[in-house]
């Protein structure tokens, strides 16, 4: 038989929060961006409606998901503005930990930028604009509205959003230095805004290059409908004219309304973008690379694009894996209702099949809109999105976490598929055992190397555990006897702490002249505490997670098809893994 032990990518987590997901409730709560920090705690940014208006809300998790009670009250924090709305867009870390978040608050008639800055335990950081909080306008009793944050290595903090000019909107770009004064070096006073096309502009994205440039991506209003956009400005705020020569270029991918949302810089200076692309009828994921030019990269889906339909989809943040792939996050109609959706492509942008099914994920969390906003990786390279989650009368904060076999960091760990076969014994020990019709034993047990037990017993197809039942007579068998086993050399491989690991064993035939197939069935894994690990309910495929540190002995174990009545006339064969989890 050839069992594989293959890391599961796209699962969700079991080891952060409930099976992989945490809601957290103030009142009426929308999650608009996600950060982790290096001590594996998770900050999430958004906005709470309290009464008649919202207000910036930060949370801080910790790794396992439960809210970090050293961060504000219990681990929340609400910060008033305004009179009006305050809504909190996105969050960053600075390297001394403090955490910046931007959105807009509601002054009068008119909004503006919104920039808070909190100490590491969500205080107010009164070194940065003498309160912790800025306010900026840019046009003259018009909207202007921050969407994204990036910060500079220098400290300055370079903000993206749109602009209101009376007729329509223009992106608007604002640089601070690292006290929260405009940085007047920069463009107008700090300020700089865009007109691309004849209707609105919108910056919904902005990532900082390595040579200080910076990149703002969103969407323009051609006249007819909207296109993907991208500007480039040098470090001083001007046009690059090096970048499609004007510093501005724009691109049409579906038959309507292209929007992009998220951007990230490659290694190689290549520029990624994401949002959605409607087709006509729905919308799909839509991710465009760019040369450092600002051409379209041909070498990526086709012509430098690429779209992914799984209903009607819409595409909201990326992040990029060590490896070169593309993790795209957004929301999935399914249904009435929205969901979570995760895919990821290759290099060359073809979805990557090993992650999830085909290439994507999609979570469903409460019982009506859940909606992805934000993505990132973990130092690990597990994936966290967040976003919000409707719980019948109002929404809540949801973080969701998948596992991934890469590490977001210099570290290795094992990665890929290791197959392993174990030749059949010849001959076969024949003996004959009556049992009752119906009856399909599965065997499987883990043990630790002193043979401790694990997780042993028997399964049939009604599910129970621990004995042989007749499913014709409703009786548990007396006749149980134990068949020999074979077993073949240990097979040492590894994996990580917490890391899931999947074993597909299926479809194999036993060499034999009586009923020729092994059944699978329902399995639950336990550590050596007999806490469950994880469950798995698809045939031929297992998985175990192990919790903590040490070499295990897994034995995986045939057993035959009863559908006739008896137990084939040889006996079962097995396969020992020896794991070394680190």
């Amino acid at each position: 038989m050839t069992p594989v032990l293959a890391v599961v990518d796209g699962s969700l987590d079991e080891s952060f929060g409930v099976g992989g997901i945490v809601t957290t409730n103030i009142a009426n709560d929308f999650a608009r961006g996600v950060v982790t920090q290096s001590d594996g705690k998770i900050v999430v940014a958004g906005h709470t409606l309290i009464g008649s208006d919202s207000d910036f809300m930060v949370v801080r998790f910790n790794t396992n998901g439960s809210l970090d009670t050293s961060f504000g009250t219990g681990g929340k924090v609400t910060t008033d503005i305004g009179s009006d709305d305050d809504e909190a867009n996105s969050v960053a870390l600075q390297s001394d930990g403090k955490i910046v978040v931007v959105g807009y608050t509601g002054i009068g008639s008119d909004a503006d930028f919104a920039i808070i800055r909190y100490n590491t335990n969500g205080s107010l950081d009164t070194s940065f604009d003498s309160d912790g909080i800025l306010t900026t306008g840019i046009g003259t009793g018009t909207d202007d509205y921050a969407y994204s944050i990036a910060l500079q290595s220098d400290g300055q903090i370079v903000v993206a959003g749109y602009t209101y000019n009376v007729s329509n909107s223009d992106f608007a770009v604002v640089r601070y230095n690292s006290n929260g004064l405009l940085d007047t070096s920069f463009g107008t006073g700090g300020k700089v805004t865009t007109p691309i096309g004849s209707g609105d502009d919108v910056a919904s994205s902005v990532v900082l290059q390595s040579d200080g440039k910076i990149v703002a991506a969103g969407y323009t209003h051609n006249g007819r409908d909207e296109d993907f956009a991208v500007v480039r400005y040098n470090s001083n705020g001007s046009l690059d004219t090096s970048f499609d020569s004007d510093g501005i270029l724009t691109t049409g991918i579906g038959s309507t309304n292209d929007a992009a949302n998220g951007v990230v810089i490659q290694s190689d200076s290549k520029i990624v973008v994401a949002g959605p692309s409607s087709n006509g009828r729905d919308d799909d994921f839509a991710v465009v690379r760019y040369n450092a030019n600002g051409s379209l990269d041909t070498s990526f889906g086709t012509s430098g694009k690429v779209t992914t339909n799984i209903t009607d989809d819409y595409a909201v943040s990326l992040v990029l894996q060590t490896d070169g792939k593309i993790v795209v996050a957004g929301t999935v109609y399914i249904g009435s209702n929205l969901d979570f959706a995760v895919v990821r492509y290759n290099t060359n942008g073809s979805l990557d099949t090993s992650f999830g099914i085909g290439g994507n994920v999609t979570t469903n969390i409460g019982s009506g809109r859940d909606e992805a906003i934000s993505v990132v990786l973990q130092s690990d390279g597990k994936i966290v999105v967040a976003g919000h989650s409707n719980n019948g009368p109002e929404s809540d904060f949801a973080v969701v976490r998948y596992s991934n076999s890469i590490s977001n960091s210099n570290s290795t760990s094992w990665v890929g598929t290791q197959s392993i076969t174990c030749p059949a014994p010849n001959p076969w020990v024949k003996e004959k055992l009556g049992f009752a019709s119906s009856v399909k034993p599965v065997l499987v047990s883990a043990e630790n190397t002193v043979g401790k037990t694990i997780t042993q017993g028997s399964y049939d197809a009604l599910k129970s555990s621990g004995v042989l039942f007749d499913t014709v007579s409703k009786k548990v068998s007396t006749a149980t006897e134990t068949l020999p086993i074979y077993g073949c050399k240990d097979k040492l491989l590894s994996g990580k702490v917490n890391q899931p690991i999947q074993f597909i064993a299926g479809g194999y035939t036993l060499q034999s002249d009586a009923h020729g197939y092994i059944n699978t069935a329902d399995l639950k894994w336990h550590d050596t505490n007999g806490v469950t690990l994880y469950t798995n309910t698809a045939a031929f495929m297992h998985t175990i997670k192990f919790t903590k540190t040490g070499k295990y002995v897994v034995v995986l174990t045939e057993q035959p098809d009863t559908s006739g009545g008896l137990i084939p006339t040889y006996g079962v064969r097995s396969i020992r893994f020896v794991i070394n989890i680190n």
